[in-house]
């Protein structure tokens, strides 16, 4: 069973956004959504599958997950982005189920924290008395650049003028994909591999950044809507494909360039195992 994060729509995306101020232990408000009942228990089985999921009907589950992926879920991080804490949680597991008083929306790449983030925050500080703050450090960044000198994008890469605001959507409010497969308006990714229609190019940084693991900062200028076809490597055994270097460059038309610059970093000063439930 494959290891994966939280379900963004049908793509796997680590969201970047600012926190609490620096130095600045962060509180959930009491005033913001919570959960109306969550379970919290060790996961012992030693098995390898994990994952986040966002259910119908507010229902929350996290299953086999170490609080660190719990954190990074709740605050929008990447790996690159979440210091300090007790070695454990990177090593323990832990099944969580919670469920909301009604359908929590899904979180869309970019956007700005919602009712989920705010509720899994509220739970982490309850339960496991989760205490952060954010800091801001150099650190090694990648630029996104265009990769060919007369700016020419890559056969994966292609300009949309779709209007996403005529899309027919199902009685729940969701939109209808394509009959191609793609996800109307947005991405999906199965491995390292994407498919994209008509989405702006921060989601595609979202995902680089996930996967080489540091921060990554759009300097193609590229503005407007894309659809996108990428496929990397998974792993560097895999020589059937290139890697996800190689392959920006050669499916895409971009490169990425090594640097460093500011990186707002999240910094873990308490957390507690918590009590069974």
């Amino acid at each position: 069973m494959a290891i994966r994060r939280i379900l963004l729509s049908t793509t796997l995306v680590a969201i970047a956004w600012p926190v609490a101020s620096a130095q600045q232990v962060d509180r959930p408000q009491q005033d913001g959504p919570t959960f109306e009942v969550a379970s919290v228990r060790p996961n012992t089985s030693g098995v390898g599958g994990a994952g986040i999921n966002i259910q119908p009907g507010g229902r929350v589950t996290a299953l086999n997950v170490p609080l660190l992926w719990l954190i990074e879920s709740a605050y929008g991080l990447g790996h690159h982005q979440l210091e300090g804490g007790p070695a454990w949680i990177h090593t323990d597991r832990f099944d969580v189920i919670a469920k909301a008083e009604t359908d929590i929306p899904r979180p869309v790449a970019g956007a700005p924290p919602g009712a989920f983030h705010f509720m899994l925050r509220a739970l982490l500080a309850d339960r496991f008395k989760l205490a952060v703050h954010q800091e801001k450090r150099d650190l090694p960044i990648y630029e996104l650049h265009l990769a060919r000198a007369d700016g020419a994008l890559g056969k994966g890469l292609r300009r949309s003028d779709f209007d996403c605001t005529t899309v027919e959507k199902t009685p729940d409010g969701r939109r209808r994909d394509r009959n191609d497969g793609r996800p109307t308006c947005g991405m999906s990714g199965r491995g390292a591999q994407i498919a994209a229609h008509a989405i702006p190019l921060f989601h595609l940084v979202s995902v680089i950044a996930g996967n080489v693991h540091r921060p990554v900062v759009d300097r193609t200028n590229l503005r407007g809507l894309f659809d996108i076809d990428l496929a990397w490597a998974s792993n560097p055994t895999d020589t059937s494909k290139p890697s996800i270097f190689t392959a920006l460059k050669e499916q895409l038309g971009l490169k990425l360039v090594s640097a460093r610059g500011p990186v707002e970093v999240l910094v873990v000063d308490r957390a507690e195992r918590p009590t069974p439930d």
